[in-house]
């Protein structure tokens, strides 16, 4: 936990970087999949692992209106879709890419 930790703080430092945008799309993902395993550990408090849901909300909505990556707009639809609300969204999501990339 303390590693992934750790690649997120030096992820967060390059973020702060004036980086090229497709770098920027690259350190948010790696970001996103970082805090999205470390949510699912038994050991962190309610509050914390809320604070790292919203965090995960946050750069999954910004994500999804910066690239056009197959896989990473998948994956950011998978994180959608654990909200039922949100079920709708993450459907849409998938088609978009699905139009723009068949044969992925």
């Amino acid at each position: 936990e303390s590693e992934v930790l750790s690649i997120v703080q030096v992820i967060d430092s390059v973020l702060q970087q004036d980086i090229k945008p497709f770098l920027r799309v690259k350190y948010q993902f790696e970001k996103l999949q970082a805090l999205n395993e470390m949510c699912k550990s038994e050991s962190l408090a309610t509050q914390e692992r809320t604070r790292m849901r919203q965090t995960c909300t946050e750069l999954v909505e910004e994500l999804v209106h910066t690239t056009n990556k197959p896989h990473t707009l998948a994956y950011c639809a998978q994180f959608i879709s654990r909200s039922s609300r949100k079920i709708r969204q993450a459907i849409q999501l998938v088609e978009m890419v699905l139009e723009s990339n068949p044969d992925d």
